[in-house]
């Protein structure tokens, strides 16, 4: 049904055979657990190679471009403050934090798309032709 996504099609696959098959039947707790902790695996695993895919599909394009733009800005800072204070009337303890995240990705990319049969190649996995500078 997914084959055309690789293995991440595979995985879906998998993860929504465990998800109608939990739905199927009344199960007991445990079971119900296990299988949230199937599908909650598959997931990360699915976003896991949704990622990789994306970071070769990038490579490959750059490998094909002839001119390639990356703006990249990543900011991530947090804070936190644990504080505790004595009085006649008894004792206060506090938590408090706070974080910041800033992602920020511009790719750029500009002329010699990639022939379609190494684009197709790359998809299906099917051929490990290299590219070369020259993108054949």
């Amino acid at each position: 049904m997914l084959s055309y996504l690789g293995l991440t099609g595979v995985a879906i696959e998998a993860l929504l055979k465990v998800v109608s098959a939990s739905g199927t039947k009344a199960a007991a707790p445990d079971e119900l657990n296990h299988a949230k902790m199937q599908a909650e695996t598959m997931a990360s695993i699915v976003l896991a190679q949704a990622k990789a895919q994306q970071e070769q599909a990038i490579a490959l394009r750059i490998a094909c471009a002839e001119e390639v733009q990356i703006e990249e800005f990543y900011d991530v800072s947090g804070s936190g403050q644990l504080g505790v204070s004595m009085k006649d009337e008894g004792v206060t303890a506090g938590l408090t934090g706070d974080g910041r995240r800033v992602t920020k990705r511009i790719i750029k990319f500009t002329g010699n798309p990639c022939p379609e049969e190494i684009y197709q190649d790359f998809l299906f996995g099917k051929s490990s032709k290299a590219i070369s500078p020259d993108g054949q």
